[in-house]
């Protein structure tokens, strides 16, 4: 399981690994009056009780052509981006891998508003990329995104569109051999 909060501190996305699904929660404000230095008070509310975090989506990150082998392929990465326009979606990447498809692994691609809903772009996927998907970085203002083929494929670069930053478009492609966790250094 892979977590990434989005920056209101509202949602938190779950990439679960071994269904390799994407599940949407809420992140309600903990109480005013809850004391967490207090022995055997909760963190946050009981699940089912007023105020308590609840699932409000869940979405496959696997490709129609990979419907089929969900039991052999494992998810693995996840990045939430922020908008590049001021009343724009966020983009939220997810990697899988393992996709027995002789033309590799792929990407998932999803539009994300600023009240939490998430929905699949309409580029929705990207595959081909590589064997083994393993590492996903972005540049720190989340124009450019790298994802690393460790077992082919080596490093792909891709560059949002400006317009809406919702698809993608590769602009570059490294062979390197093994690599697993690409680093953006400004």
């Amino acid at each position: 399981m892979i977590l990434q909060a989005d920056s209101t501190g509202t949602h938190l996305y779950t990439l679960c690994e071994l269904s390799s699904t994407l599940v949407t929660h809420t992140l309600p404000p903990l109480p005013a009056n809850l004391d967490v230095t207090k022995e055997g008070n909760p963190i946050a509310p009981i699940p089912g009780q007023p105020g308590a975090p609840m699932s409000i989506s869940r979405h496959s990150i696997l490709p129609p052509a990979d419907s089929e082998n969900q039991s052999k392929m494992l998810a693995s990465e996840i990045r939430l981006l922020p908008s590049l326009t001021p009343s724009g979606k966020h983009l939220l990447i997810c990697t899988n891998r393992d996709s027995p498809n002789s033309e590799g692994d792929a990407i998932a691609l999803f539009s994300v508003d600023d009240d939490g809903t998430v929905e699949r772009t309409s580029q929705g996927w990207i595959t081909g990329i590589g064997k083994h998907l393993r590492g996903m970085a972005a540049d720190k203002e989340g124009r450019f995104v790298a994802v690393a083929g460790r077992d082919g494929g080596g490093l792909t670069i891709f560059e949002r569109d400006s317009e809406t930053g919702l698809t993608l478009q590769q602009v570059a492609k490294i062979d390197v051999e093994q690599v697993v966790a690409p680093l953006w250094i400004d």
